[in-house]
């Protein structure tokens, strides 16, 4: 899956239609969507990762004024940018998207631990009390959408430690 290319962002367009786009359609037909159909955690981290697609195909913006003035190179730019890195957006395979390669595991954890409303293993959440053990089935837009909640909002430094290249960490 490829997220430049793939349709997995939930939007609802101008006219009132639920709809899965890429994120080339977002910065194409953005004029056309009304809203993310996505919850608040969701919502958030779709931004982040917009808001920092259009930095980097910007430059910056560099200051406030900036910002004002940037609309409408906002989405060729972006389109230009994604063109250029879209081998960087593939959720699996060589540099899988937002994830390190090289890392050794010990244990396998499963993708139940992306979604922070499932209970995994032993952490019972308030509407979701049973874990699976062999864990649920994901499909690669929740995946996705998890994955970008997950690494903003996760808490760090309670983790084991792991070996990356051969230096733990």
């Amino acid at each position: 899956m490829n997220l430049v290319k793939d349709p997995w962002i939930p939007v609802v367009m101008q006219d009132g239609t639920p709809e899965l786009v890429s994120l080339r359609e977002v910065f194409a037909k953005g004029e056309g969507i009304a809203d993310l159909a996505a919850n608040p955690c969701q919502r958030i981290a779709l931004m982040r990762l917009l808001i920092c697609i259009a930095q980097a195909a910007l430059d910056g913006p560099k200051d406030e004024d900036d910002w004002r003035t940037c609309k409408p190179r906002i989405a060729p730019a972006a389109l230009s940018y994604l063109d250029k890195w879209q081998d960087r957006f593939n959720l699996f395979g060589e540099h899988a998207f937002l994830q390190v390669d090289g890392l050794d595991t010990t244990t396998n954890s499963l993708a139940d631990k992306l979604d922070l409303s499932l209970a995994s293993g032993n952490n019972p959440t308030l509407f979701d009390h049973y874990a699976i053990p062999a864990g649920r089935i994901h499909r690669e837009i929740g995946l996705t959408l998890n994955l970008l909640v997950y690494q903003m909002f996760a808490c760090g430094g309670t983790y084991s430690t792991t070996v990356w290249d051969g230096v733990s960490t």
